[in-house]
């Protein structure tokens, strides 16, 4: 088919991309004048291009790609795929990079509001921040449930590609958080100067609340320790400077969150893959019981199948011999 051959994949990717470039010219000259307007725009953009891309699949025939086959990964009709999700956590990580350099420097973006539009815009960041925690853990621990990755890596030669990408998407994922949970952060403190334990006890309060909403969901078993490991990280963010000269770590503040994150995620993928091998095991071992047991309920039903009234017919007469009615 003309849409599969290589020049027509490399003609449509080219264009996307010198699109994606225009945007990003245009959202730095935005920003150049007022900062925020440099965000929105690519922020829109991004959005928009993303919607057309799913809603006419058709434009790019991602499907032909086996990274973007659902059947490797495939958690909603957002994460459709492994490439989509791959797409999806680029195109957030690239805003939010962007946004960061653009107002790192500013130390309290909200001086130049009125008081009570300062508290609504940290109000809405405490939200953020305890719902960007729970889909961002729940998005890793849908990489190993819901997925054929494979995140074994002790054969470093042997790992899959989709393992690969999946790390990438991790790491992908991490950055974004860290610097989206850092401009949140740029919000809340402010307002919480004098009385700091207020931010753990809303994001405390907050996050039991939005659990209790959801007390049937089986994720919430999961959740409760995401929610513990948030106040950790944002006792850990207010109290940056402190750690590292107590625990006199001799790197870089990012080697530091590095080394956070890595230990975080590799607890959720190794609870999660116990969870899977676990039900793999009681999968198999359901599967083994069914065909070993004649008595089961299944076997029953086949063997049953066939005592139809002509078998009755023809075999009612053993009833009345002792000598053939005893294998009946």
């Amino acid at each position: 088919m003309p849409y599969n051959n290589r020049l027509t994949i490399i003609l449509r990717f080219s264009g996307l991309l010198l699109l994606l470039l225009f945007i990003h010219l245009v959202a730095e000259s935005l920003s150049g004048r007022r900062k925020w307007k440099g965000i929105l725009f690519l922020g829109l953009s991004l959005l928009i291009i993303r919607l057309i891309i799913y809603f006419f699949p058709e434009l790019l025939n991602l499907r032909q790609f086996e990274l973007f086959d659902p059947s490797i990964y495939g958690s909603n009709m957002i994460q459709r795929s492994l490439g989509d999700l791959w797409m999806n956590s680029s195109f957030f990580c690239w805003l939010i990079l962007f946004s960061w350099y653009k107002v790192q420097h500013v130390k309290n973006f909200l001086t130049p509001l009125p008081s009570w539009l300062k508290w609504i815009v940290g109000i809405l960041s405490l939200c953020l921040l305890i719902y960007s925690t729970f889909i961002l853990s729940s998005v890793i621990r849908s990489i190993v449930a819901d997925s054929k990755i494979s995140f074994d890596v002790t054969n470093f030669s042997t790992v899959p590609r989709y393992t690969v990408a999946g790390f990438i998407v991790l790491a992908t994922l991490s950055l974004s958080y860290y610097y989206f949970t850092q401009l949140l952060f740029r919000a809340i403190f402010p307002l919480f100067r004098d009385n700091i334990w207020l931010v753990y006890f809303a994001i405390a309060f907050s996050g039991l609340v939005y659990l209790s909403i959801k007390s049937g969901n089986p994720t919430v078993l999961f959740y409760i320790p995401v929610l513990a490991w948030l106040l950790i990280y944002t006792w850990m963010v207010n109290r940056d400077g402190v750690i590292l000269n107590r625990i006199r770590i001799n790197i870089a503040g990012i080697l530091f969150w590095i080394f956070v994150f890595s230990v975080s995620i590799a607890a959720i993928m190794v609870a999660e893959n116990r969870k899977a091998e676990w039900e793999r095991r009681k999968f198999y071992a359901e599967k083994k019981a069914v065909q070993t047991d004649p008595s089961s309920e299944r076997l029953m039903n086949i063997a049953l199948k066939y005592l139809d009234n002509d078998f009755f017919e023809e075999n009612f007469n053993r009833f009345k011999d002792s000598a053939s009615n005893r294998y009946l």
